[in-house]
């Protein structure tokens, strides 16, 4: 009920300290819940959380700080041994640690499907570091780039993609929030910075960023602070018109458009209330025509609307899921 009352659902799991939360399925008619306890490595929950059951068969260390999903990959970030992969819902685990030379990791972002180029970035304690993969978590690169020194990456967020460059966003624990424009190559620092507190938690919702305080509460920053409203107002040339076919569809459908120039986009699905179903592609692409294939296996049947971002354009197209 949005929060106007609350139930506690801790049977298999018991009084655990849980840092993370994500889901894999979250449009279908049986989501699968995953909770990160530290210690206590990752639970499952098959039923809204009504019970849980342990997930961490394989993991070497059970300090799961965060959690992340791409398409039906999960990803832990543990304190002390990196990053993990599990492709079975957490019946079994991988290390994903190839490059990733600090293993403290406080904080996961995952932009993409399983089945396309995706970006996965992991926040560090200590070192002030974040590490950027592009192969789905089996190789790291990156790095300080800017970051201060001995502060933890406590939190990370992205903006919409209303440029070229889309906004990611780092909370520390000690110096405010930090911003880069380059997918992580380089950081600046955006302000929320008041001695010894830190930024356990970002979020980008509308025209907003949130972020959450270790003892200061809530605050909030207009994203037009940071020119993604200007980037915005310049119009392109030509309109970014979308296909898809067939429509309606009752396994997969073939989402195309034809970009007239290069840049990072963001192909995704939403629901009828606008809430991401599924991304199909995040990254980089060149001038020309593009094709995403969207599998609605285990999805609901009905009406939903892909939307593509590029460049400064946004275009959306309404499909339907028919059995």
């Amino acid at each position: 009920d949005d929060g106007a009352s609350w139930a506690l659902d801790t049977a298999g799991m018991g009084a655990k300290f849980v840092t993370s939360f994500t889901v894999i399925g979250a449009d279908s008619s049986s989501p699968t819940i995953f909770a990160g306890v530290f210690p206590g490595g990752v639970f499952r929950s098959t039923d809204r959380g009504a019970r849980w059951v342990a997930a961490s068969d394989g993991l070497t260390n059970t300090a799961v700080i965060a959690l992340a999903v791409i398409g039906n990959t999960l990803f832990a970030g543990i304190h002390g041994a990196g990053v993990y992969r599990s492709t079975d819902n957490g019946s079994s685990w991988a290390p994903d640690t190839n490059g990733l030379s600090n293993p403290n990791i406080f904080s996961l972002l995952a932009i993409g499907t399983k089945a396309s180029p995706t970006v996965l970035i992991a926040g560090t304690d200590g070192r002030g570091s974040i590490y950027l993969s592009t192969d789905t978590g089996a190789s790291w690169t990156g790095g300080q780039n800017g970051l201060p020194f001995l502060v933890s990456i406590e939190a990370l967020a992205m903006s919409g993609i209303n440029s070229p460059s889309p906004m990611l966003f780092a909370g520390t624990f000690g110096a405010g929030v930090y911003l880069s424009t380059d997918m992580g190559k380089s950081w600046t620092a955006a302000g929320l910075s008041y001695g010894p507190n830190g930024i356990l938690s970002l979020a980008v919702s509308g025209s907003n960023l949130f972020a959450g305080t270790d003892g200061r509460g809530v605050w909030r920053r207009a994203l037009s602070d940071f020119g993604i409203s200007s980037v915005a107002q310049t119009a392109p040339s030509t309109p970014l018109e979308i296909q898809a076919y067939p429509n309606p569809f009752s396994q997969s459908t073939t989402i195309a458009f034809t970009s007239e120039s290069q840049g990072y986009a963001d192909v995704r699905i939403v629901n009828l209330l606008g809430v991401e179903v599924a991304r199909l592609y995040f990254g980089e692409l060149s001038a020309g025509e593009h094709s995403f294939q969207w599998d609605a296996n285990g999805f609901v049947p009905g009406m939903y609307e892909c939307v593509v971002q590029m460049n400064g354009r946004v275009a959306r197209t309404a499909i339907v899921l028919a059995r």
